[in-house]
């Protein structure tokens, strides 16, 4: 606030909470200051950050005549906002712990907030070793209508923990909400159906059905005399449904099984075949 005017001995302040309300009184005089400007701060109790006020000013005279109201200014504290904490999280596997669809719920938080403007899905990988920071499943906000999220985007098996955060106007957000967790599991690995073995005028050959895995990476033939362990006669890739063992020898009474193989280990063994070539 400034003046040049010698009779102005300093200065009255009105706020209204809202446009079109009556000024209402809110400072003593505030005496001019011997610099250019006179400065007054709103320490109010009961300011909110969630709204702007409106503020004039009147200058007062030695004889104590007040002015006409200056423009009113509008202007909001700089007081952070308070959002509540998203509640009633859950999280849930419609297909089961062996897909990758997870599906997120949480409550309206609009129905305890009207500030609020929209939510944040945030997701981390928990592990024995560390505990890694959460990051936000996207970069853009759920709107408020949207208090629901379907995850497909899961790489990798392991247990996850996810966690929603509400955001509000004026940059505002709320606390992150407790984490719910889920266990994506990687399909049991099955052995191969159909295994069949048959005598050739080359050795023995060893048939089976292809089975469509996620994560197979190849199979395990073995093959064992009765009394005696199982030994592995080759080590093949997935798209692999046949081999011919050249080793066998004639007369000998042979059995045959199978294994699929990933990069976590090995099947349980598939059904023998027993072969006298």
């Amino acid at each position: 606030m400034e003046t040049s005017d010698p009779s102005i001995i300093g200065y009255r302040i009105y706020r209204n909470a809202r446009y079109g309300d009556s000024l209402q009184l809110i400072s003593g005089l505030v005496t001019l200051e011997k610099i250019a400007e006179t400065l007054f701060v709103d320490s109010s109790l009961g300011l909110s950050g969630r709204q702007s006020y409106g503020y004039a000013v009147r200058s007062e005279s030695k004889s104590h005549v007040l002015s006409d109201f200056s423009d009113t200014l509008y202007a909001r504290p700089a007081i952070a906002l308070s959002l509540p904490t998203p509640i009633g999280l859950s999280a849930t596997q419609p297909n089961g712990k062996f897909q990758k669809t997870v599906m997120l719920f949480w409550l309206d938080m609009t129905s305890y907030d009207e500030a609020i403007s929209g939510y944040r899905i945030y997701r981390r990988k928990v592990s024995q070793k560390e505990t890694p920071d959460f990051t936000p499943l996207s970069d853009s906000l759920l709107s408020t209508e949207q208090n629901y999220l379907t995850d497909t985007t899961l790489s990798e098996f392991g247990v996850y923990a996810y966690a929603v955060q509400a955001f509000g106007r004026f940059e505002s957000k709320s606390a992150m909400s407790t984490p719910v967790q889920v266990e994506y599991k990687q399909l049991p690995l099955v052995p191969p159906a159909d295994v069949h073995a048959a005598a050739t005028t080359q050795g023995v050959k060893i048939t089976w059905g292809e089975t469509v895995q996620e994560h197979l990476s190849g199979y395990r033939l073995y093959r064992y005399e009765r009394g005696k362990t199982p030994t592995v006669l080759a080590t093949l890739p997935p798209d692999q449904q046949e081999f011919l063992d050249k080793s066998a020898k004639k007369g000998a009474l042979y059995f045959y099984f199978i294994t699929s193989l990933d990069k976590e280990g090995e099947s349980a063994p598939s059904e023998e075949v027993g072969l006298r070539p």
